[in-house]
């Protein structure tokens, strides 16, 4: 009775396996649809939502929060724009942290927007340039660890850095790296 059973049993897995059904893709029709602003309406209902909401959005975000002495312009290796942006990084994160802080760094995509104008900087500018709920971080890091971070920086001919760090670009690495002025 025990080897009625193991038998049937195996004839039955045998059955099951050995009767696979493999399914493939055997023709595909692919449509593209090309979407522009010009092809969809305003949404009444939407429109409708979000008015309330509207003139209190743009009063909190033409608050003017600083001034821009000259125009701003984002830029490869470097640019006023990530220089004043990674100082400001720099300054927040000294003052918050407890240890010292050399440098800060920003990738070069982080920032969102080529310019930003001499005169009035608002709230809106601001996040226009970095719209994310980024994370100040701060890392100890030693020297070579700090030579492949300049490196991977400068394989992609440079992302903004503060004050405090300066080097060249030589055959995409980092070279005469300066930390406070010292190398």
């Amino acid at each position: 009775m025990y080897n009625l059973f193991r038998l049937t049993s195996l004839f039955v897995f045998i059955t099951l396996v050995s009767c696979r059904t493999y399914v493939h893709i055997s023709d595909t029709e692919i449509e593209y649809s090309r979407m522009d602003g010009k092809a969809v309406g305003n949404d009444a209902a939407v429109l409708e939502f979000i008015d309330p909401f509207r003139d209190e959005m743009n009063e909190e975000m033409m608050k003017v929060i600083g001034h821009m002495p000259e125009d701003l312009i984002k830029a490869r290796p470097n640019s006023n724009m990530g220089n004043w942006f990674t100082d400001a990084m720099l300054s927040e994160a000294q003052r918050t942290n407890p240890h010292p802080v050399d440098f800060a760094i920003q990738n070069y995509g982080g920032l969102r927007i080529p310019s930003v104008a001499e005169g009035p900087l608002t709230k809106g500018k601001i996040y226009e340039l970095m719209p994310f709920d980024n994370m100040l971080v701060v890392l100890e890091l030693d020297n070579e660890k700090i030579q492949l971070l300049l490196n991977k920086i400068a394989s992609s001919n440079g992302w903004p850095v503060s004050r405090n760090l300066s080097f060249r670009i030589e055959d995409r690495k980092a070279v005469d790296i300066m930390i406070h002025g010292k190398g």
